[in-house]
């Protein structure tokens, strides 16, 4: 598991410090400074039928944020957020066979909402990103 603000491999997105009692990095629209949060986590083996947990939030803005979340280069998922609006929740996405690879895997969220602005929608936060199974959790 890497936790924002614990884990020192989370890089982008903008360092929002706390936000609802959660740590946060926020990723702002594809031609902001901040477009996208990653994290690289670390397996000893890779964990069969393996899922990405996301700690993450949609913005508050009508519309979902768009969104593509990859582990080492391979799309988990691509399209609107599946995350609810301005709260925090936790959502499961299989990852590609092959994907994952003992020792250090990339995390990869990336916001492309068409926007330049740091500060409005779309935005997307996270808080966490963990690799895990569903017969066994390996991390």
């Amino acid at each position: 598991v890497a936790f924002v603000g614990h884990d020192p491999t989370f890089e982008g997105g903008l360092d929002y410090g706390r936000y609802k009692n959660e740590p946060a990095r926020i990723a702002y629209g594809a031609r902001s400074r901040n477009p996208q949060v990653k994290a690289a986590l670390t397996l000893a083996s890779i964990p069969k039928n393996a899922r990405l947990t996301v700690g993450g939030m949609d913005d508050n803005a009508p519309t979902k944020a768009p969104i593509e979340i990859l582990v080492n280069d391979k799309i988990v998922f691509k399209g609107g957020s599946q995350f609810p609006d301005n709260e925090w929740a936790a959502r499961s996405f299989p990852i590609p066979e092959g994907a994952l690879k003992a020792g250090a895997n990339e995390v990869l969220l990336r916001n492309v909402g068409d926007s330049a602005l740091d500060s409005m929608p779309p935005w997307f936060a996270v808080t966490f990103f963990k690799i895990n199974s569903t017969s066994q959790t390996k991390e």
